[in-house]
């Protein structure tokens, strides 16, 4: 159970607007950029699927990418990162055309980070002899486009 001073945030953006069009690469790659830069950190699900009854009384489902952030800190501090994330989410949906976007606010987890030790690379047997880039760049393009 999260403490007081602990929030988990989730901000979920689609990968298409509302014609079909997919959204450019670089869209995820600025909200998981400016997230680190205010957060310290971003997890990212490139997949998470969602449906919603349209203005037709239809069906429609979206492919989407969520992005997590735990914040841990005083009322203020908490209080400034709900601000920012409602702030990103409006933005994100004026620019996408959304009718509404979704962020949520959870303290229903608790987060730590546990010690371990830092080491330049795992054991030689645990490496797959495949060496890929770890560039916020590099990720988002795997994680969105499905490369390696």
């Amino acid at each position: 159970m999260a403490t007081q001073n602990e929030r988990e945030f989730r901000l979920i953006v689609p990968r298409t607007d509302n014609s079909g069009n997919l959204i450019r690469t670089s869209v995820f790659q600025d909200v998981a950029q400016t997230l680190t830069n205010r957060f310290n950190g971003v997890t990212i699900y490139p997949r998470v699927g969602g449906c919603f009854r349209n203005d037709s009384g239809g069906i429609d489902c979206d492919l989407s990418v969520e992005f997590q952030v735990v914040v841990q800190g005083p009322p203020a501090q908490l209080q400034a990162a709900q601000q920012f994330m409602v702030g990103l989410a409006t933005r994100l949906g004026n620019e996408l055309g959304q009718e509404s976007m979704f962020e949520q606010q959870d303290l229903a987890s608790r987060t730590q980070f546990v010690p371990t030790k830092r080491a330049p690379a795992a054991a030689p047997e645990l490496q797959s002899g495949q060496k890929i880039s770890r560039t916020p760049e590099a990720l988002i393009r795997r994680l969105i486009q499905g490369s390696s």
